[in-house]
């Protein structure tokens, strides 16, 4: 048990065996803004992190033996500058309203920090913008071994599957095969290779990945060519086994859209009903984009036959992240999306400089976050 400043606090590593405490806390930590949700992470809290991270530890949060909050970094290997290490990612943080404000968040960081090893030098983390006391504490507090600074904005978008959309104009994609595990690889190698974060790419690991969403129903790899060149791909995976949006209620005017979204269902043939009290959006995650010259009719032409594909079969959006300056963003202009911005800090070492990649465009992935 490591103490906080506030000595009505400590902090202490969680095991396995807190599952059920952690679903307590999401629960306790609902988000509000039209409608009140909360993330739900299905019957293993632990199934998400274990399948985004080589490895990861969290650290609980307690008053008086009580847990009211916990934390995590998760540490995988990419590229770290001009070269191939670990690196960490902070965050799937959750702290009970009533316990907020105490500097918790970044004392919590701090414990968790502790006894890493030491060729692990770098790491981000990622913060909603407005958050105005996370943001305040990056800029005006320094921890003992560690520095932060801001790397690019971020931003999540969530394209809404209302109608069918138009075919793809320039690219034929399809669903990709085991057998295009060596291609699909050298796609992502060409578009990876030096950005920072990115992970190292072999044909063995995405044929076995290939198989198992297949295996599992989750999703596919997308493969886009143009008169039979590849040209980019993305993976469309199903997360709801392992985190979920579910909705607690609405607000007046929520239940309005609600409603609005209901009629319009009328008038747009397979366009999903809006969850209710209880029940979850469903959803894809659309990641590990590939496209080596950055053309951003390459991923229109994917984001095109995957909402199409998927259209009429219950899906209410699919979730997409650009990274500021990402000439790939130009690919939702016009389609149907909200977009909830962040900010992405790189998170360095003391005595180590911070990691400069060869290629502007660092490699965030929504697996990961």
């Amino acid at each position: 048990m490591i103490e906080a400043l506030n000595p009505a606090y400590a902090f202490e590593r969680l095991q396995r065996s807190d599952g059920a405490r952690l679903h307590e806390i999401n629960r306790g930590c609902p988000i509000e803004a039209d409608f009140t949700f909360y993330f739900d992470r299905g019957a293993d809290f632990f199934a998400w992190p274990d399948g985004a991270f080589e490895r990861h530890r969290y650290i609980g949060i307690f008053c008086e033996e009580e847990l009211v909050g916990y934390g995590m970094i998760g540490i995988n290997r990419g590229w770290v500058g001009s070269e191939l290490g670990q690196h960490l990612y902070l965050g799937d943080w959750r702290i009970l309203p009533g316990h907020r404000g105490a500097s918790l968040g970044q004392q919590g960081a701090e414990a968790l920090a502790v006894d890493l090893p030491e060729e692990l030098t770098c790491g981000y983390c990622l913060v909603k913008r407005g958050n105005s006391p996370v943001e305040w504490i990056l800029r005006t507090r320094s921890a003992d071994q560690w520095t932060v600074r801001h790397l690019c904005p971020f931003s999540a978008v969530n394209l809404l599957i209302l109608f069918r959309p138009a075919a793809p104009r320039r690219h034929t994609v399809r669903r990709a095969t085991a057998e295009d595990a060596e291609l699909l690889a050298d796609l992502m190698r060409r578009a990876w290779t030096g950005r920072l974060f990115a992970p190292e790419v072999t044909v063995d690991a995405v044929r076995q990945d290939i198989e198992r969403l297949d295996r599992e129903g989750e999703g596919a790899y997308y493969l886009a060519e143009r008169r039979g060149h590849p040209a980019g791909l993305l993976r469309a995976w199903d997360a709801s086994a392992v985190r979920r949006t579910v909705v607690l209620g609405y607000t007046r005017r929520g239940r309005l859209i609600r409603l609005a979204f209901g009629a319009a269902r009328h008038l747009l043939r397979g366009m999903a009903s809006p969850p209710g009290p209880g029940e979850a959006f469903r959803s894809l995650t659309l990641h590990r984009v590939a496209v080596p010259d950055s053309d951003p009719a390459v991923l229109r032409d994917l984001l095109l036959a995957v909402i199409r594909e998927h259209h009429g079969r219950g899906y209410h959006m699919a979730h997409l992240g650009l990274c500021g300056g990402d000439p790939l963003a130009l690919a939702v202009r016009g389609l149907p999306a909200q977009r909830f911005l962040s900010e992405i800090h790189v998170i360095t070492r003391r005595g180590f400089d911070p990691p400069e990649a060869e290629r502007p465009v660092p490699w965030i992935d929504l697996e990961r976050i």
